[in-house]
């Protein structure tokens, strides 16, 4: 949320300069509605980049990276603080050179905003994947085969799914139970493969039921930051494995990446 009020903030200090620009250019100054509509933005400019000056510092606090690292969450929020520290003196400079900075570190600051949001919504594959976790009721991820061998087809009526094995022709019809009701009614035996988003997309495990229970959990892939995905790992695939459910609790400091690891056992499972 912190994230979304953010970057709305710093489209509403932005765009000043920008409709300002389209003004001059596309309708010679004359454009009566653009001038209104900069005109207001400008009169809480100042308390806009203030606001987000500290939503961005939260939000850093917050996210999975450390603020004290170098990212570009944090190049992002260095330059915001840097735009209000050349508004505040603004008065030393000579013959209104301030705006020029200004604007050159609006355009900076807008650039490193979009590469932000686009390498945290996953766009460029830059984030480690993570094919060495296991635990130590999972398989050995160096045996696991990534190329699917069980294609899942369901038909949700009601209660009733139906999984189709490509190995044979066999179909089985699986009721889900009711909570308490013995694992043997609720899983198939075979190994199956799940997907889920934790703090970006991209978190894949196989899950292996045996005699009707959860035998292993291992991982295929994870999108995830190491730091906060291994700490939910650690703690959810036991919980997951020892209960037999995956209604579990998420692990403080790392829930997105608790609640992916939850979505990919719980899709691999169905």
């Amino acid at each position: 949320g912190l994230a979304k009020i953010s970057t709305a903030l710093a489209i509403l200090a932005a765009i000043i300069f920008f409709l300002r620009v389209i003004n001059k250019r596309c309708f010679n100054n004359k454009n009566i509605f653009l001038k209104s509509i900069n005109k207001f933005l400008r009169k809480y400019h100042k308390f806009i980049g203030i606001i987000l000056v500290f939503t961005g510092l939260i939000h850093g606090i917050f996210s999975s990276y450390d603020v004290l690292s170098l990212n570009m969450g944090t190049i992002c929020w260095v330059l915001s603080l840097l735009l209000g520290l050349n508004f505040m003196f603004k008065k030393k400079c000579k013959h209104k050179a301030w705006i020029y900075y200004h604007r050159l570190l609006t355009i900076a600051f807008i650039l490193t905003l979009i590469i932000h949001i686009l390498l945290v919504k996953g766009f460029f594959n830059i984030s480690s994947t993570n094919n060495n976790i296991t635990n130590s009721n999972s398989i050995s991820s160096d045996s696991v085969n990534t190329d699917r061998d069980t294609t899942i087809i369901e038909n949700t009526d009601d209660n009733d799914e139906t999984i189709t094995e490509s190995t044979n022709s066999s179909v089985e019809n699986i009721t889900t139970t009711d909570v308490g009701a013995d694992p043997s009614d609720a899983y198939s035996d075979g190994t199956y493969e799940g997907s889920g988003t934790g703090y970006r997309p991209g978190t894949e495990v196989q899950v292996t039921v045996s005699n009707g229970e959860i035998d292993s959990i291992d991982l295929i892939s994870t999108n995830d930051d190491d730091k906060f995905f291994n700490r939910a790992w650690s703690t959810i695939i036991d919980e997951i494995i020892n209960s037999q459910s995956t209604d579990v609790d998420t692990v403080s400091g790392a829930t997105r990446s608790s609640n992916g690891i939850i979505e990919a056992v719980s899709d691999a499972i169905n």
